[in-house]
């Protein structure tokens, strides 16, 4: 299915993006998609097509971006993809946790986003910040298909670039699954697909095999969870653009073990 996206649809998608270009967390009360509390990230690509973020050109990912929500909208209509009641909600839920995500990953990482559903976050990372390696997890048959369908028409119309050596992959599955499996993921994101602490205890377990692992908990009104021998790295505070929905990402690190002390050789 093939999808013309309407000018206000457009319109709306441009300003998510555009809140998010040059997210650097300048401490102000989030407005939009600033965020409290951060420093460094890499740029997004610009809606228009001007600077991107490494692995990306231009504004191939925001025109990917075009694409894919156009089909969310199309195929919503007949398959329930999503609750959004609107297109204020529908461009909010697809994109801005994506976009806030897509400033503060490392270059190059294996990613791993748990019940992706219609591809968010995990597809919209993937179009944003092509330098990453994303699979995208989801158990129901219906949404597997849509992202399937999506991932390809976005490849053959060149929106979709990977500079990561491989296009998204698309495993239909439930978290713990992957988990049993031991997988080589350097990055584990989602988006309400369990309670924060669950989610916090099976991202541990889908990145255990990483140098230098991290996961991504997404919170509305919840506190941030703990984790034994996990501690937060960043605690970044937004609000998405369009509906005004106050929301918070939480990096989580796995701490390093503490060093012992060697014995002190007497000469």
């Amino acid at each position: 299915m093939t999808s013309t996206v309407s000018p206000a649809l457009e319109q709306r998608i441009a300003r998510v993006l555009s809140a998010g270009v040059g997210l650097r967390g300048d401490g102000e009360s989030p407005a939009s998609l600033k965020t409290d509390g951060v420093a460094g990230g890499t740029e997004l690509i610009e809606p228009g097509g001007g600077a991107a973020g490494e692995g990306a050109e231009g504004g191939r990912g925001a025109e990917g971006v075009s694409t894919w929500i156009g089909l969310v909208a199309a195929w919503n209509a007949r398959i329930d993809l999503t609750a959004a009641r609107n297109e204020d909600e529908l461009v909010d839920l697809m994109l801005a946790d994506a976009v806030v995500l897509a400033a503060h990953l490392p270059q190059g990482k294996r990613v791993v986003d748990v019940g992706t559903g219609a591809g968010a976050p995990g597809l919209a990372v993937a179009l944003l910040r092509q330098d990453l390696a994303l699979t995208l997890v989801e158990p129901l048959q219906k949404r597997v298909s849509f992202l399937r369908n999506t991932i390809g028409a976005l490849l053959q119309s060149g929106a979709l670039k990977p500079g990561a050596g491989r296009a998204p992959f698309v495993e239909r599955g439930r978290g713990e699954e992957v988990a049993r499996r031991a997988p080589a993921f350097d990055v584990a994101i989602s988006r309400a697909t369990l309670a924060p602490g669950r989610w916090l205890d099976m991202g541990a377990a889908l990145t255990a095999g990483a140098a230098a692992p991290e996961v991504w908990v997404l919170l509305a009104r919840e506190e941030p969870p703990a984790l034994t021998g996990w501690e937060v790295a960043e605690d970044l505070r937004y609000r998405w653009p369009l509906t005004g929905v106050e929301r918070r990402a939480v990096r989580y690190l796995r701490r390093a073990p503490a060093s012992t002390p060697g014995a002190t050789s007497e000469g």
